[in-house]
């Protein structure tokens, strides 16, 4: 797994949306991601393959 990403600087403003972190991730099958309890939202975008997100004890298929 690689990834090449960016840190936006945060400002003493806070806003309902601001951007923290933006990249590119290359996954491979040892691609795992657990969060409990966070604060921040993420959004990907599929451009090759597939994965499996499991929410609220629902499993759903991300793919391109």
């Amino acid at each position: 797994m690689r990834e090449e990403f960016v840190i936006f600087p945060q400002g003493r403003e806070r806003s309902h949306f601001m951007i923290q972190l933006a990249g590119t991730s290359y996954c491979d099958e040892s691609y795992e991601i657990y969060r409990e309890n966070a604060v921040c939202m993420v959004a990907e975008y599929i451009i090759k393959g597939q994965g499996t997100v499991i929410l609220d004890g629902k499993e759903y298929v991300a793919k391109e």
